[in-house]
């Protein structure tokens, strides 16, 4: 009597499948609303049944946090990567604005999750959200404070309420991801990036005769 041999389907590593079902999650969340997906959904996006999220994430609120605290920190992986390249502080600002728009674009639901749905997260997760914001805000106003010095941006600009424009204009990439499909990647990436440098130029406009008596210039 002969005995076959029965190869068996290579079982997927679990930091891919966790992966995948941060991914799978963010996507219903995206569309249909944090309140709205279920647990078995979400398995079943991938292929498992609900037993294979919970040896992932304890609750759907777990995942939720992991999509929030994980895009945050991947954010400033890109921010703290870039700001440590020498040159210009003008060249680092464009290289940041460029590979975090590029960056938002690409993973937009994920980004629209933490527009959305942030409020919900536990307490100690929602106070990590806002120093993690804080470390966005600060880096680029240093930079930018870097390069008022240099001469590259405009020296009557506040520092950090330009940098809260542009990563105001950097996180509405994801709606305007949804708004104009028909825009390339590329358009959007070029379009963020030439308004935000564009900001930050030494000034061409003449003040106003009320901004020349404060002495805004």
């Amino acid at each position: 009597m002969t005995t076959k041999n029965r190869s068996r389907a290579p079982r997927t590593d679990p930091a891919v499948r966790r992966t995948q079902l941060l991914e799978a999650g963010a996507h219903l969340i995206a569309r249909d609303g944090f309140a709205n997906v279920t647990v078995e959904q979400i398995a079943g996006e991938i292929g498992l049944v609900k037993a294979g999220f919970y040896y992932h994430f304890d609750t759907k609120l777990d995942l939720l946090t992991a999509i929030v605290v994980e895009t945050h920190e991947a954010g400033l992986q890109i921010l703290d990567h870039l700001f440590e390249e020498g040159g210009t502080a003008q060249t680092r600002v464009e290289s940041y604005i460029r590979e975090h728009a590029r960056w938002i674009v690409e993973h937009s639901d994920r980004v629209e999750i933490i527009r959305r749905e942030a409020a919900v997260l536990p307490k100690a997760q929602g106070s990590a959200v806002t120093t993690f914001r804080r470390r966005f805000s600060e880096g680029l106003s240093d930079q930018i404070r870097i390069g008022q010095g240099e001469g590259e941006f405009d020296p009557s600009l506040n520092p950090r309420l330009a940098a809260h424009t542009i990563l105001g204009m950097l996180n509405w990439l994801a709606q305007w991801r949804r708004v104009e499909p028909s825009l390339s990647e590329d358009d959007m990436v070029t379009q963020v990036a030439r308004q935000a440098l564009g900001g930050l130029s030494p000034s061409t406009f003449e003040p106003t005769h009320e901004e020349a008596s404060n002495g805004q210039v």
